[in-house]
């Protein structure tokens, strides 16, 4: 992901891209979730940014925990998304 944003925003001539991050929506909790047929993902937007003077592994670090933090809102709707983003 972190190489893939770095890419596109090389082609783009910025430091900053959003990307797709498909994120896992299969609960735990419920008994008998492994197995269970059917889709249980959903993406999310995950924006990247980095400067000039990062380093690579400052940057892997950062998309990491932004990653993490994008389980947080794995149950989101696309309405959820864009009624956040007005």
């Amino acid at each position: 992901l972190a190489v893939w944003g770095i890419l596109l925003g090389k082609f783009n001539g910025t430091r900053e891209v959003v990307l797709p991050n498909l994120v896992s929506v299969r609960p735990p909790e419920v008994e008998g979730i492994e197995n269970m047929f059917g889709l249980f993902t959903n993406v999310l937007p995950i924006r990247l940014a980095w400067t000039e003077t990062q380093s690579f592994v400052d940057f892997l670090q950062k998309v990491q925990l932004e990653t993490l933090k994008c389980n947080e809102y794995a149950y989101y709707s696309f309405v959820d998304i864009q009624k956040q983003s007005e």
